[in-house]
């Protein structure tokens, strides 16, 4: 299970691709848990998910319960929710912090401005021509808002981590939401990365992963992260296609998006193009 910090006091729980838990501190000091249907509905929940008082005790107890007995649908935790969980525990090639991350915006006009860029269009004009007259994949609206994962290197470079399971259909597009991600993120960092650094040094007191990490001093690097490769050598020979047009779009100083996959002995390994 992955926790994770939110706006206005919340923490949430993630397992695999679901969210099992949501805890907030209200203004009053109490405590008030709440899950979707799917999990409040089952037995286990019934003494966890509730409003707690500041001082009263057997919140452990009851979280124990509803952790250790939660039925979970195997579908969020195969495929790519097995992927994610995998990369959020790498030590190399960087320490993930966060994940499903979203820019919030003070303006709530802006998110749709800031979230358009001319060469994220020219990368979708270009292949719309590339894949005329082929049997590729239709490119769907660039709509995403979360991202799968935040992560700082060695060189306190902020990562951005696209997590794919490898066999999914139009796979090979990847690059290309990634780099949606990567202009929005470029352009927002300066003003976040004071933010982002607050979160980790507060995850490492905690004693939550990454438990040692550098300084997010650095730029951006990004990636698109593999389970166990496989994929054919046609969706190989597309990714390289689409890669090759994302990279020429990407922001001023960011290197090319490197693409990655884990081994059944979940060893990350660089792949090379």
């Amino acid at each position: 299970m992955d926790v994770h910090f939110r706006p206005d006091d919340e923490i949430h729980v993630y397992c695999g691709l679901t969210k099992l838990l949501t805890v907030q501190r209200l203004k009053n000091g109490n405590v008030k848990a709440g899950a979707h249907l799917t999990y409040s509905e089952q037995p286990c929940a019934r003494a966890l998910l509730r409003r707690w008082s500041a001082n009263e005790s057997g919140f452990g107890n009851a979280l124990n319960t509803y952790l250790n007995s939660v039925k979970v649908k195997s579908r969020y935790i195969q495929g790519e929710g097995a992927v994610q969980l995998r990369w959020s525990r790498v030590m190399y090639p960087w320490l993930s912090f966060d994940r499903e991350a979203v820019l919030r915006y003070e303006n709530t006009a802006l998110p749709n401005q800031s979230r358009e860029f001319s060469e994220v269009e020219c990368v979708r004009a270009e292949l719309e021509n590339m894949k005329a007259g082929s049997r590729w994949g239709k490119l769907s609206p660039q709509d995403g808002v979360e991202l799968d994962q935040l992560a700082v290197d060695s060189d306190g470079r902020l990562a951005l981590i696209e997590c794919k399971e490898a066999s999914a259909a139009k796979v090979y597009y990847a690059p290309l939401q990634l780099l949606q991600y990567v202009w929005e993120w470029h352009n927002a960092l300066e003003e976040v990365r004071e933010k982002l650094q607050e979160l980790i040094d507060v995850r490492m007191e905690l004693g939550l992963p990454p438990r040692s990490a550098a300084r997010l001093t650095g730029g951006i690097r990004a990636a698109v992260c593999f389970g166990p490769d496989k994929r054919s050598a046609k969706v190989k020979n597309r990714t390289r296609i689409v890669l090759d047009v994302v990279n020429r779009n990407l922001p001023p100083g960011v290197p090319d998006i490197e693409i990655w996959a884990m081994d059944a002995g979940n060893s990350p390994e660089q792949l090379a193009f």
